[in-house]
């Protein structure tokens, strides 16, 4: 088994900007036949990102849109565009108190 360390920039016109994302990236014996494991450390609150950290992508599963071509290059920057799409970093989701307030205004 292999493990990566990367770095997912920030989108620069957000808050996030400067702000660097570590992302782990585990392969294991069977890759490229199976995908790489991707999960950010800490984890992000985002719609495709679960608890755990680990990036939901079709591109990262081996029964949707994964292949053995696509690139490292390719799952990165899927993974970027993620971050990019506006990434609550760190923030808690939000409290049953807190979306009734949102109703109420």
């Amino acid at each position: 088994m292999m493990e990566w360390q990367c770095g997912i920039p920030g989108k620069e016109t957000s808050p996030w900007a400067g702000g660097v994302y570590r992302l782990k990236m585990t392969f294991s014996d069977e890759y490229p036949s199976k995908p790489p494991k991707c999960a950010f450390t800490p984890p992000l609150f985002h719609p495709n990102i679960f608890p755990s950290g680990t990036v939901c992508l079709s591109i990262l599963d081996e029964d949707k849109d994964y292949r053995p071509t696509v690139t490292i290059k390719q799952i990165l920057l899927g993974i970027q565009d993620l971050v990019r799409a506006g990434v609550l970093a760190r923030a808690p989701p939000p409290t049953l108190e807190d979306l009734l307030r949102c109703c109420a205004a």
